[in-house]
């Protein structure tokens, strides 16, 4: 037995936690806050005037952060409860382990988001202090992350170390659609009662954000499922992999560079996401979609290059 009884219970005990505090967090701006948005005589029953102020991009983003730490987190408690009943088996210490590997990731790219797409509601007025203390919160979070992963994972097989991070990724996009969706049939039944002049360009920006996020949800949920069942050793199930992580770079790319264009396109009209009262606040938001999307676009490109390349190598046999 490698793994300690104290190991053991500090994953728990650590677990527990993050499902509790993250579990509040995502249900609350998730079910009570998304969903009622948009609604003036409802909002107020479940939130006060401060959380009424930030944008919806910031409480969907707040939702999805919350909720995807709760479900992975409760995935790494069960492993956690799992590995204290069997003191003798150390598969359910090491799913545990890679459930918060899962978790640092989804943090560190909630603050990526909050440094590099949406500064303008975070900055109070301090655009550079805000940017600065996300971009350091990131990097902390993934010292914090690959340190363990790789000690984690030295020499030996990676498939949990895949596995885990694609189902982390298909789980935090997954509820990306989801919010979104929720955000979207809010919006339509409460601008169902109005005239307003911006409701297709606002949708269409929930619809783009919705769709590209499920199909990056899907194609990792793939990638990691074949993963699972042909494991690192089968060189045409990683490439298979591979080409589905490419494919969900290319449609995070798109969806960024439709939502982008929107934004700048329709700026002279009420439908910026991360505003207040839906006024126009600046060209940051969608120029750095424009970039983003594009960087992830190129990159997904070059990961099929590379995963091609690997995948047509001979195995060198000692």
């Amino acid at each position: 037995m490698k793994y300690s009884n104290t190991a053991r219970v500090l994953s728990f005990v650590f677990h527990l936690i993050l499902v509790l505090a993250f579990g509040v967090l995502g249900f609350y701006f998730g079910f009570f806050v998304v969903p009622e948005y948009f609604d003036a005589t409802i909002r107020p029953n479940f939130i006060n005037d401060v959380i009424a102020g930030y944008p919806l991009d910031l409480v969907i983003e707040l939702a999805v952060l919350g909720l995807s730490i709760f479900t992975i987190s409760l995935y790494g408690l069960v492993n956690g409860i799992k590995s204290l009943l069997n003191p003798s088996d150390d598969k359910p210490v090491v799913k545990s382990f890679v459930a918060f590997i899962g978790d640092g990731y989804v943090a560190s790219i909630f603050f990526a988001a909050c440094a590099f797409l949406y500064f303008d509601p975070i900055a109070n007025k301090n655009m550079a202090f805000a940017i600065v203390m996300c971009v350091l919160l990131m990097i902390i979070l993934l010292i914090a992350t690959n340190i363990p992963m790789y000690h984690l994972f030295e020499g030996k097989e990676t498939s949990q170390e895949l596995m885990g991070l694609s189902f982390s990724a298909a789980v935090g996009f997954g509820y990306i659609a989801l919010m979104n969706v929720l955000a979207l049939v809010s919006s339509l039944v409460v601008m169902s009662r109005s005239s307003y002049s911006y409701d297709f360009n606002f949708n269409m920006q929930l619809i783009a954000a919705a769709v590209s996020a499920a199909v990056v949800a899907g194609l990792m949920l793939a990638s990691g499922l074949i993963i699972k069942k042909k494991g690192v050793a089968d060189k045409k199930g990683v490439a298979l992999s591979g080409y589905l992580a490419s494919g969900a770079f290319f449609a995070l790319g798109a969806g960024l560079l439709s939502t982008g264009i929107m934004e700048l396109i329709w700026r002279s009209y009420p439908c910026h996401l991360v505003s207040y009262d839906f006024a126009f606040t600046g060209f940051g938001y969608g120029v750095m979609c424009l970039v983003i999307g594009s960087l992830a676009i190129i990159g997904s490109v070059v990961f099929v290059v590379v995963t091609y390349q690997d995948s047509q190598k001979k195995t060198v046999k000692a």
